[in-house]
């Protein structure tokens, strides 16, 4: 069972990567707390995306247009 479990966990690593990265840098700029800006990488990772926080600037919605779909492209 560990075997498994660590060979799914390093398999999509890079991409739990990506997607925190990504996260971590709109949630710096957006100046949103540290726990709003993983709950906001979670939702994204998981497509959910309630639409409780978002981003508010021209230049964030932009970068959230871009990584969106990088996202997507990652996971597959």
């Amino acid at each position: 069972l560990m075997d498994d479990i660590k060979r799914v966990v390093m398999a999509e690593l890079p991409t739990i990567l990506l997607v925190a990265a990504a996260a971590l840098v709109l949630g710096y700029r957006e100046q949103w707390p540290i726990i709003s800006t993983l709950y906001f990488c979670v939702m994204s990772a998981t497509t959910t995306g309630f639409g409780d926080y978002t981003a508010t600037t021209q230049i964030d919605k932009v970068y959230v247009s871009f990584h969106s779909p990088l996202l997507c492209l990652a996971r597959s």
